[in-house]
């Protein structure tokens, strides 16, 4: 399987991305985007981001070596909603998992996971 999604580039000091699954039942097919989000001052220095910088969790660990099957839907970030440029994107069973086990019926959640947003 083929991932159509193509990643946006980032301001790689300033920014890191976040997964924003949108909210549904939790066996309802997975939609998600990626945004740039700020990262913090460190050490008094300003960030020079344009972003804004998102609450998130955050989840990594060992994913193993299983091959990604499970299609995402992946919105356009830059537009914030669904539109007929969406891509897929294919993830593992567990991230699959973890993303249902996240998703909110009634509010959009933001994660960053190693799996999609490095």
């Amino acid at each position: 399987m083929r991932n159509t999604y193509i990643y946006q580039d980032l301001a790689y000091h300033d920014d890191i991305r976040i997964l924003k699954i949108m909210r549904g039942d939790q066996a309802a097919p997975l939609k998600c985007m990626l945004l740039p989000s700020a990262l913090p001052a460190i050490n008094g220095r300003p960030s020079s981001s344009t972003s804004k910088m998102h609450d998130y969790f955050a989840l990594s660990y060992c994913w193993g070596r299983e091959e990604p099957t499970h299609p995402i839907t992946m919105c356009d970030g830059r537009l914030q909603k669904l539109t007929l440029s969406n891509s897929i994107f294919y993830i593992q069973e567990n991230v699959a998992a973890a993303l249902r086990r996240f998703r909110r019926k009634s509010a959009d959640v933001n994660i960053w996971i190693d799996a999609l947003c490095l």
